[in-house]
């Protein structure tokens, strides 16, 4: 589910229920949801047998209008993001095995776009204060 939610929720600036509601995001997140799932079984993850797309967009609606991803709030703080661990690792780990993930390497590009934009000001004050 965090690979699903967080970059959306992070670039979109947006709640989990929000971002699964809204039928273009929720697509990118069914997206993602299915890219994972992919490149874990093809790892040779032991996964059951369920239908994690439905099962994982119904549980990041539920999540209150409030809750905001740790993506996000890494970036509202200028600091780096967990992405790297997140669809970050799907994409490289994709690439070994051969399964395109077009939709995590998207995320991963927009949120270290994000981390770029969210860092300047803290070097700016940084360069200034020398």
């Amino acid at each position: 589910m965090n690979c699903a939610g967080n970059a959306v929720t992070a670039i979109t600036q947006t709640s989990y229920a929000s971002a699964a509601r809204n039928e273009h995001t929720r697509e990118v997140m069914r997206q993602a949801i299915a890219e994972t799932v992919a490149v874990g079984r093809a790892s040779g993850v032991a996964l059951p047998e369920v239908d994690f797309i439905s099962m994982g967009l119904k549980f990041l609606e539920s999540i209150s209008d409030q809750a905001t991803s740790s993506t996000a709030q890494d970036l509202a703080r200028g600091k780096r993001t967990e992405i790297d661990s997140l669809n970050g690792y799907v994409v490289r780990r994709g690439k070994e095995l051969g399964i395109a993930t077009p939709v995590s390497f998207t995320l991963v590009a927009l949120v270290k776009l994000l981390e770029e934009k969210a860092a300047e000001p803290q070097r700016t004050a940084q360069a200034s204060s020398k």
